[in-house]
């Protein structure tokens, strides 16, 4: 079944950002931005909808639209 759903940023900028804001209100934040070792660069924070499903917003240098 359906994991996650992840959305792209255009820059780790945009994702600490957006970071910053869910936290000002209140979304339960699985883990904070942060580089992982998937790709290289690739750098994202995963937290929770009202509903429970995981979400993604990440940055990947090369592939940002």
């Amino acid at each position: 079944g359906l994991h996650h759903v992840a959305f792209e940023a255009y820059s780790r900028m945009l994702v600490d950002e957006r970071a910053q804001w869910l936290g000002g209100v209140g979304a339960e934040i699985e883990s904070e931005p942060q580089e992982y070792t998937y790709i290289p660069g690739y750098y994202a924070v995963f937290f929770y909808d009202p509903d429970g499903l995981k979400l993604e917003i990440v940055h990947i240098p090369g592939l940002a639209a």
